[in-house]
């Protein structure tokens, strides 16, 4: 996973997910250390999610939903039904 340079602009995707996480986590009463614990990860990576300066894979976003009880699709602002696939 590479991070992102301190001179290179965030993408608005991970902007986006970082002030997500960040909504979730606060609306669970949690810290970044609380969270970044709960989820065996450094503060300091955690943070870097939640200001959108740091990308995440795959796996830990499925780890960080299922630890927070959401779906994937709710933290990318992502909601859609089967109709709409066919349409």
């Amino acid at each position: 996973m590479s991070k992102t340079r301190i001179d290179e602009p965030i993408n608005p995707d991970y902007f986006y997910l970082g002030k997500k996480l960040s909504q979730i986590r606060n609306g669970l009463n949690l810290s970044q250390a609380e969270a970044s614990k709960m989820l065996g990860i450094p503060q300091s990576t955690y943070a870097g999610y939640e200001t959108g300066k740091r990308k995440i894979s795959l796996t830990r976003l499925r780890d960080i939903a299922a630890a927070y009880g959401v779906k994937v699709d709710y933290l990318l602002g992502v909601s859609f039904s089967v109709d709409q696939l066919t349409e």
